[in-house]
């Protein structure tokens, strides 16, 4: 048996041989002209470090949330071309006989078209036609906003507002419902991972430093996503967190464009129009019929606002009016919604502490308490 076997590989061997002498042969260097050589590979090589280096978040993004993420495609194909590449030279360079049906120009000629189609690749993913929130795209996109908010760069998280607010209708159109619906154990609601992972992407949004990023930088965010959310009529979108806290974070900033569009004067485009603050709290009446509106961002429970000082509170008066304004002027006045004891409730607290601060103004005053401290210490 084993005498079989030696003498079947020893014919097998002499006929390979036969034909790789007959069928193959040297390629001089003359007859190869490659489109692309060595030193323009390596200069494709440096470029590539150069870009993944230095390419801004944004891109970064776009690239990772591609159908084909861009970055192990290219890696992938960098390697494949490498060990073509090298292979075709030591053939060369060694005198190496080639099989007659390759031909070396050719695979040079596949090399050079595969960088080209990945060029091509990255100018559609990146500048072209971004990748869009799709069933093939919506693990990615997730996969990059838990990248981004768990790191906590500010600029990693702005770039990812800016792609959100980009992908805005499709992400708040396929969240799933929030509202609990009375379901049986033989008809649960399902949903899609589409639909799972845009409802986890809006989640995200609500983190403080996100909002904090959002409120000083892209003023505009909260009132695109409520935009879109009114005219989807998707009410139950998990924004309201999100826009409560991105509300908190401009109140809390003097420059910011509630301020703004709140000055006592009122004056200029921006402060007749109120483009962020009538955005928002024109269409909130909307969205607190949700879940009552729990998380509205006229909620005062908040313990920094006890120091409200009177621009402040113009602010938030501003805020309420437009919020009014929309309610009632949709002809379905509801005056027991949500945002109305809001508004009640925090106009008493203002009170108290206006008052209080206005006694604190005069120091002789018998009312403030410096005067009682003076009186005691004489």
């Amino acid at each position: 048996m084993l005498d079989t076997i030696m003498v079947w590989a020893q014919c097998l061997w002499t006929d390979f041989t036969q034909w790789w002498n007959q069928n193959s042969a040297v390629v001089p260097r003359d007859d190869y002209n490659p489109l692309l050589d060595v030193s323009g590979f390596l200069g494709i090589l440096a470029f590539s470090v150069a870009v993944f280096t230095l390419a801004s978040p944004k891109f970064k993004i776009r690239q990772a949330t591609a159908i084909i993420p861009f970055q192990p495609l290219f890696f992938g194909t960098l390697q494949a071309s490498a060990i073509m590449m090298m292979t075709v030279e030591a053939f060369i360079i060694f005198e190496l006989k080639v099989p007659s049906f390759l031909n070396l120009n050719a695979i040079n000629y596949i090399i050079t078209a595969m960088f080209a189609f990945l060029i091509l690749y990255w100018m559609k993913v990146c500048f072209i036609m971004p990748p869009r929130f799709t069933n093939l795209t919506a693990k990615h996109f997730f996969d990059q906003a838990l990248h981004c908010i768990l790191n906590g760069s500010k600029e990693e998280m702005l770039a990812l507002a800016r792609e959100i607010t980009r992908e805005a209708e499709r992400l708040i159109y396929h969240a799933s419902p929030t509202k609990i619906r009375k379901t049986d154990n033989k008809n649960p609601v399902k949903t899609s991972a589409l639909q799972s992972h845009a409802y986890k992407i809006l989640s995200l949004l609500s983190d403080t430093r996100f909002c904090d990023a959002v409120g000083k930088e892209i003023p505009t965010f909260p009132a695109i996503m409520v935009g879109v959310a009114v005219s989807l009529k998707r009410y139950d979108a998990p924004i309201q967190l999100m826009v409560r806290r991105t509300v908190i974070a401009m109140l809390k900033n003097k420059e910011s464009a509630l301020f703004v569009e709140n000055e006592w004067l009122g004056q200029g485009f921006i402060g007749n129009t109120k483009p962020i603050t009538r955005a928002v709290f024109e269409n909130w009446h909307f969205l607190e019929k949700h879940e009552l509106g729990l998380e509205s961002p006229l909620d005062l429970d908040y313990p920094y606002a006890r120091t409200w000082d009177v621009d402040t509170w113009r602010v938030y008066f501003g805020m309420a009016r437009e919020y009014i304004h929309g309610l009632t002027s949709t002809g379905h006045s509801n005056w027991d919604a949500r945002g109305i004891y809001y508004i009640l409730k925090a106009t008493g607290q203002a009170y108290e502490q206006l008052s209080d601060l206005k006694k604190c103004e005069d120091v002789f005053n018998q009312h403030n308490p410096i005067w009682h401290a003076r009186v005691r210490t004489h």
